[in-house]
């Protein structure tokens, strides 16, 4: 975990906030290269995200093709303070966490050691560089 990451979840734990937390996370948030995210927060622990390039998903070789949308995304502050995004295999997935001193979400991707042949889907993910929120997106209600 870094020391920004690590700040953030002092910060989160300190100031008792584990319940709301992951509604930091909800909106609409681009990169520089035309990427976007659309997190919608279904509980205290639940999202739900789409992943596009240019405005539409892409498809998930990895998992049958299907596109990236609607994908299940999980967080727990007891573990971290990053939203894990599971992109459709296994232990594959895209970390969301905050940069708070420019309001930016850092992106990480994460998969088992043995997993190798993941590697090679990694482009279609885009950079891992930093994501800014375009629009805020409300709750989505019932759907935990």
């Amino acid at each position: 975990m870094s020391v920004a990451l690590f700040k953030t979840y002092t910060l989160c734990m300190e100031n008792k906030m584990n319940d709301s937390w992951i509604t930091t996370f909800s909106g609409t948030w681009q990169n520089e290269d035309g990427h976007t995210l659309i997190i919608r927060i279904l509980d205290e622990e639940h999202a739900v995200v789409d992943f596009l390039q240019n405005g539409s998903p892409i498809k998930r070789p990895w998992c049958d093709n299907q596109p990236s949308i609607g994908m299940k995304a999980s967080y727990d502050p007891r573990e971290s303070p990053e939203l894990d995004i599971d992109l459709g295999f296994d232990g594959f997935t895209l970390s969301l966490g905050h940069v708070f001193e420019d309001g930016k979400l850092v992106v990480s991707i994460s998969r088992y050691e043995t997993d190798m042949h993941l590697d090679q889907y990694y482009a279609l993910l885009g950079k891992l560089g930093h994501y800014t929120k375009t629009v805020a997106e409300p709750k989505v209600e019932g759907n935990g």
